[in-house]
């Protein structure tokens, strides 16, 4: 649907940094800087207690994760009418909770009439916005050069359990996984 492009914008963005959907509301083209190469994410919660609109971290600290070659490709599509890099339809900074609630609306309910077969997968039916910061850190974990340091850096937690919780093992990984070890040698 062409009045939910913004959408899909916000679920690559969101799969692919794996920030928290009120870190991406939040997020100012100040933020990113002029290279395209860093988002950074500056907790003003504490210098600017009194702001309305105070960008805030859940840890309460700052933190700057690199940008990918494609999510750069896609903030360099977008238009910089305002300060806000993810606008919804009407070119409005996002409101999360109206995020949240459309896409049960417009997405995950109308999948679930035009396809019945999804009904019978628990984790469609469940999905949310925090989803992709899941699918993000599942991603990232398989990948062997990405140290569980990084990964806790660039998604802003303070120590590994997190990042065993929100790691999800799929079979296709998990077989890849098994296929590299040599048990004996034939």
């Amino acid at each position: 649907r062409p009045d939910l492009i913004w959408l899909g914008n916000v679920f690559f963005a969101l799969g692919h940094t794996g920030l928290r959907i009120g870190e991406l509301a939040s997020l100012k083209w100040k933020n990113i800087d002029s290279t395209m190469n860093w988002i950074h994410l500056i907790d003003e919660s504490a210098r600017h207690s009194t702001l309305k609109n105070a960008v805030t971290t859940k840890s309460g600290k700052s933190r700057s994760l690199p940008i990918q070659e494609c999510l750069e490709k896609l903030l360099l599509g977008l238009p910089r009418n305002s300060e806000h890099v993810f606008l919804n339809e009407k070119k409005q900074s996002l409101k999360p909770a109206k995020i949240r609630d459309l896409i049960k609306k417009a997405v995950i309910e109308p999948l679930l009439k035009e396809r019945p077969s999804l009904k019978k997968d628990p984790r469609f039916a469940t999905a949310r916005l925090h989803s992709f910061r899941h699918y993000f850190i599942s991603m990232c974990a398989r990948e062997r050069d990405i140290s569980i340091m990084t990964l806790m850096d660039w998604v802003g937690h303070q120590n590994s359990e997190m990042i065993r919780y929100y790691f999800h093992q799929n079979n296709p990984e998990s077989l890849r996984q098994i296929n590299k070890i040599t048990f004996m040698k034939t």
